[in-house]
């Protein structure tokens, strides 16, 4: 199905079922068919800790995507609190296939619940097939705690477009 470009519609033109299908419904399809979506929601019950360490997997099972990819582009993002015994610099990442792609640095501190922590990136020119990405973080001092619960998801997504 191929992309229609919509015509003008002047004030009083009677829309016709023809025109609605193939300017609104089939370029809606247009946009969205075949691209891969997947978001991960994880609750664990109790919050995710890490010592120092450089990059290293969050969790490697429930925060780990694979999707097949046929436009090449891929939005990427995360939510979550987090929370430090020490005010340290702390990292998020991901890891796509074979090697880190982005990564994000922010200061954690203070007591839990923690500060909300979101990013978003967009990575292009990425092969058609399929792809695993996966959620690193990595902590300077201290134990890094991001909280994992009914009333604080950890929030995972990587979305084809």
């Amino acid at each position: 199905m191929a992309w229609t470009n919509p015509t003008h519609v002047n004030t009083g033109d009677p829309p016709s079922s023809v025109k609605f299908n193939a300017e609104t419904v089939d370029n809606i399809i247009f946009d969205f068919n075949g691209k891969s979506l997947f978001r991960a929601d994880r609750n664990n019950g109790a919050n995710y800790t890490l010592g120092v360490t450089g990059l290293t997997a969050v969790d490697g099972t429930n925060l780990a995507i694979t999707l097949p990819i046929v436009t090449g582009r891929v939005r990427i993002g995360f939510t979550a609190a987090f929370w430090n015994s020490t005010t340290t610099t702390a990292s998020l990442g991901v890891f796509i296939d074979s090697g880190v792609a982005r990564e994000w640095q922010f200061i954690a501190g203070g007591a839990a619940p923690g500060s909300l922590i979101s990013f978003s990136t967009v990575v292009t020119g990425l092969t058609v097939g399929s792809h695993g990405f996966t959620l690193l973080w990595g902590n300077a001092g201290g134990t890094l705690n991001m909280v994992s619960s009914a009333t604080s998801l950890v929030t995972f997504y990587v979305e084809e477009f």
